[in-house]
């Protein structure tokens, strides 16, 4: 039967839910919990009961029979409380809204929907415009439940607000009633005080939500910019004037369709009736606006005769209230606050003395915005765009002190509204987020030089020792220099290498962890060219320092630019000499960066099918692949670079977040590049499948 049937899904459901991580495990039975119990209450059915057993049923036995998802902790005290609160605003919108559209609804919250609005339901005309009346509190606190999740104060305002308006009403309503419905000796009648105490239970849980949401107000940290407020509030504001221009308008030209409700409820004659006056039309467009129980207080005055007096007491209070839910939503969806960025001389020394990483020193680049933590023991460059607070690489900090670090970023993400997300980091970072409970991904792989152990010899070196040899017959040599002390010719040629180079790409040159010609300026950033005796330079490419305990202890390639019509070898070239002079220098390492969406062995995890298709998609374009397959001549070892985000709910986010810090301007025309080569790549995967991909990439290695 339907019953049996709807009885073994919820079973199924309540099992289901204790295979998920412990992140995702609380969620889903807060949810499913709240809204059976509270459809149960509302409802009265006895399957609406059963539903509820239903599912504590296929929990508890999902949880004798050992089914229990992986455990995380990576939720901190601010993102729990927002989502306890969001959760707790959906249970009781989705409460609500059932009483609205339930049919005969007899539990002991059915009396919810007295609460809501509008009054004209006291009058008996129902119908789809009181209906979509009823629901807007409803959706509006939909909205604020989403702003609540995102940690919002002005979500956290609203929904004390509007639960509190929606409770108190309904107070006020029933002791009003109770006052006025008392017998000869001044008593209450019984039935009244029935009534009355059906109509209070619901006010149980508007004081619930508000108590929930007060308990947890330390997470709502995030505020709109002041001129994104004072701009929402001069068009609500309009939007009301607009409205109440209408009302009186429409009021104007209907006023004899109107006849008073005294009038109609006496029984008097109706065949002639004063106009309906412009306050009286303004009393009832305000009284729908208000949840019914107002209606006890602020009798209606007027009944509308005809569909178009309805217009300014039912169809415009249903504009207003849209264009007020359009304009809250625009509010809490609008950027919010930036979070001042701590001053880059206060990461410098952390860089200096911890490293961050080999590619810690560009977190010194222009366009990020610096973290540091209250003890000045770690800190990070990042960026703050699409909601998340994307690294640029690992955090500086001290050793040992990796998930402190960590916990301390991510807090303070989480109070800006952010997201946090690790980006581009190495793999003692990725293991101590991992066991935090976040969720880790390979997005790129870095080829390493050990310099001390270094020799261009044999067979294996047979390119990079042709290039050095064929130098010096092209009268071709390395030289050492820095954007500061280069003479303005090079510059200019530098800079026209490097503009040729990005012309011929579909899609613009990107930024965030890959350095352009601006970059090449920053202090302490290296550069070697190849020129030759007529100072022409054939290549150009830059190298970062890679501090350890306030030394220089590597050097990282950044920039790679060869003249088109240049010397071919001139990469090979410069990069086995900066190796070589590392190496006389007295260094230890030598990073030639990563290559992103590239590896060397297949990745088993579940995220290897969709790296796999997203290097197929960008190959076309810039040509990851192929560099890690260059930097292969110089025989380095690899290590991986990880993306960790404490929740994979977010990795779509965050996903964006890392496509907008790569390349964020691009032009129609480039668009249009980007969904070809996307409908390529998917063509391609769908043709040959992952399995082939991952084929066609090993051979590539």
């Amino acid at each position: 039967s339907l019953w049996g049937t709807s009885l073994i899904l919820v079973a199924l459901v309540g099992a289901a839910a204790q295979s998920l991580a412990s992140h995702w495990r609380w969620r889903a039975r807060f949810l499913l919990i709240g809204i059976l119990i509270l459809s149960a209450a509302i409802l009265g059915s006895a399957i609406s009961y059963a539903r509820v057993w239903a599912l504590l049923a296929g929990m508890v036995a999902a949880r004798l029979a050992g089914v229990r998802g992986a455990r995380s902790d990576s939720g901190n005290d601010i993102t729990i409380g927002r989502q306890l609160a969001s959760v707790a605003a959906l249970c009781w919108a989705c409460a609500a809204a059932l009483t609205v559209v339930s049919s005969a609804p007899e539990g002991p919250l059915a009396q919810m929907r007295w609460s809501l609005g509008p009054a004209w339901w006291l009058e008996g005309r129902t119908g789809v415009i009181t209906t979509l009346l009823c629901l807007a509190p409803i959706t509006l606190q939909l909205i604020f439940a989403y702003g609540l999740r995102k940690g919002r104060r002005a979500a956290y305002f609203g929904t004390l607000i509007l639960q509190m308006v929606l409770g108190l009403s309904t107070v006020a309503a029933t002791g009003v009633a109770l006052a006025q419905g008392t017998d000869e000796n001044g008593m209450a009648r019984p039935e009244l005080v029935t009534t009355a105490s059906l109509l209070l239970v619901p006010v149980i849980l508007n004081a619930a939500l508000c108590v929930i949401t007060w308990w947890v107000r330390r997470s709502f940290t995030i505020h709109a910019e002041p001129s994104t407020t004072s701009t929402l509030l001069r068009r609500w504001l309009l939007l009301m004037v607009g409205c109440a221009g209408a009302v009186l308008v429409l009021g104007f030209l209907t006023s004899d369709s109107f006849v008073p409700l005294e009038a109609l409820n006496s029984g008097d004659d109706l065949t002639v009736t004063d106009y309906a006056t412009p306050l009286q039309i303004l009393h009832d467009y305000t009284l729908a606006l208000l949840p019914t129980a107002t209606a006890s207080i602020f009798e209606p005055s007027l009944v509308p005769m005809t569909l178009f007096a309805e217009a300014p007491v039912l169809w415009v209070p249903l504009v207003a209230w849209i264009g007020t839910l359009a304009i809250i939503l625009s509010a809490l969806l609008a950027r919010p606050r930036i979070p001042l960025s701590s001053p880059l001389e206060s990461l410098t020394p952390l860089l200096r003395a911890h490293g961050a990483g080999t590619l810690g020193w560009m977190q010194t680049w222009e366009g990020n915005q610096v973290w540091v933590s209250p003890s000045g023991e770690a800190g990070v460059a990042y960026r703050g765009s699409g909601g998340v607070a994307l690294t640029v690489t690992d955090l500086a900090y001290e050793p040992g002190k990796a998930s402190e670090a960590i916990a301390q970023f991510s807090s303070f993400a989480s109070a800006s509204g952010l997201t946090p997300a690790l980006y581009s980091v190495h793999e003692e970072l990725a293991q101590a987020a991992r066991e935090e409970g976040w969720t880790i991904m390979q997005v790129a792989e870095e080829s390493l030089l050990d310099l001390p152990d270094l020799a261009f010899k044999g067979k294996a070196y047979q390119d990079v020792r042709t290039a050095m040899n064929h130098a010096t017959r092209e009268g071709v040599e390395a030289v050492w220099t820095t954007w500061e002390e280069c003479p303005a010719g090079w510059r200019d040629q530098i800079t026209v290498i490097s503009d040729t180079w990005s012309d011929d790409k579909a899609l613009p040159e990107m930024s965030f962890t890959l350095g352009g010609v601006p970059e090449l300026a920053v202090p302490e950033t290296r550069i070697l060219v190849a020129i030759d005796e007529e100072s022409t330079i054939h290549a150009v490419t830059s190298w970062l320092p890679i501090y350890r305990d306030g030394a220089v202890v590597g050097l990282t390639l950044d920039v790679m630019r060869r003249r088109t019509t240049g010397w071919r070898p001139a990469i090979e070239f410069l990069i086995g000499k900066a190796a070589l002079a590392a190496q006389e220098e007295g260094l230890e390492i030598l990073s030639l960066s990563g290559a992103p969406l590239s590896r060397s062995a297949d990745d088993t995890s579940a995220f290897g099918p969709l790296t796999d298709a997203l290097a197929a998609i960008m190959e076309p374009l810039y040509g990851f692949t192929s560099l890690h397959a260059f930097k292969r001549k110089f025989k380095p070892r690899t290590q991986s670079l990880y993306l960790a985000v404490p929740d994979p709910a977010s990795l779509a986010t965050v996903g964006l977040a890392i496509s907008h810090a790569y390349v964020p301007h691009v032009s129609p025309a480039q668009t249009l590049t980007l969904v070809a080569s996307v409908a390529g790549g998917l063509t391609k995967l769908a043709a040959k499948g992952v399995g082939d991909l991952r084929s066609t990439r090993a051979a590539s290695r």
